[in-house]
């Protein structure tokens, strides 16, 4: 019951949710405690990286490891380079799949050149696509169809919100712990509770940030994740606002991006079977034939855990 409160609504207080909830406040802290502790509850802070002056690009990188080092070292290496912010195994097992936060899209080659110099493994990579908008579904865990959080439309570049040093250090912590309560952060922070209730609700209004994005972590569940990638023949405002109301009703679609790159969309997917996977590609194909050029499909083999702090690529604005 806590689980499906906080996807409704992840800033709810816990008096809110213990009263929906018929429990006790204490026995919702416990819940959510619990749940973080043991890693079941997964929690992503939805960020406008626009509005930060950053762009965000996402690499397919092909590993061939030397013999002097391990899938997992070169992991880890990859994980603590700057800008790194997220990092899949996709489809086997020396394919991932690379998310970066950058000021310019000349940094990726200093990154890649620096986890050439610490590992000295064989890197092929190319830049897949530059998210453009995100647009998220918070499917509950039975299939009942709920959009979650807010429609993210966004294109580079876009004049960036001006920050001070606490805005940072504010997206930096809710990062992190997206569901820290304010008097928390305010502790953490050093500052008064209203000064950060009031920097808060000014990224809220301003679209900085946005509610985070409440799931369970996949192997406590029967559900496999994929991601389809769609490369469309031609751009079309009709195809673009068509798929996004098919996601928003098919029960296994979690999120869809718009992108430019060597694809026009992105597709989030999680299914108990296989055979849902290729039904979902039978029924896009068939409803979008005239517009679909091609559609590839990436399973998604677990998420690895990052040091990216996003505060150090804001200083380095």
């Amino acid at each position: 019951m806590v689980f499906m409160e906080l996807q409704a609504d992840a800033w709810a207080s816990t008096s809110d949710i213990a009263k929906r909830c018929s429990l006790t406040e204490s026995v919702v802290r416990y819940a959510i405690e619990s749940m973080t502790r043991r890693a079941i509850l997964q929690t992503s802070l939805v960020i406008d990286e626009t509005k930060l002056g950053l762009r965000h690009l996402k690499y397919v990188v092909n590993i061939e490891p030397s013999s002097r080092f391990s899938l997992a070292q070169i992991e880890n290496v990859i994980t603590s380079l700057p800008s790194v912010s997220w990092l899949t195994r996709i489809v086997g097992q020396y394919s991932h799949y690379m998310s970066l936060y950058v000021n310019d899209v000349t940094e990726p080659a200093v990154i890649f050149d620096l986890l050439q110099q610490k590992t000295g493994t064989s890197i092929t990579r190319h830049l897949m696509a530059e998210g453009i908008g995100w647009e998220y579904y918070g499917k509950k865990y039975l299939h009942k169809t709920k959009k979650q959080g807010k429609v993210i439309r966004t294109g580079f570049p876009s004049p960036p919100v001006v920050l001070n040093e606490l805005d940072s250090e504010l997206i930096g912590e809710l990062a992190t712990r997206p569901l820290a309560p304010n008097r928390e952060l305010a502790r953490t922070l050093g500052r008064p509770a209203s000064s950060i209730t009031y920097r808060k609700n000014r990224l809220v209004e301003t679209g900085v940030i946005s509610a985070p994005i409440i799931r369970i972590r996949l192997p406590e569940t029967e559900l496999n994740s994929y991601f389809i990638e769609i490369k469309s023949k031609y751009p079309s405002a009709t195809f673009n606002r068509d798929l996004h109301k098919f996601a928003a009703k098919h029960p296994h679609i979690t999120q869809l991006c718009n992108c430019v790159g060597s694809w026009d969309f992105e597709i989030g997917l999680e299914a108990e079977e296989g055979h849902t996977v290729h039904s979902t590609i039978s029924e896009l194909t068939k409803e979008f034939s005239q517009y679909i050029d091609e559609l590839i499909i990436l399973p998604r083999f677990g998420d690895i855990v990052t040091s990216f702090d996003i505060r150090n690529t804001l200083r380095g604005r």
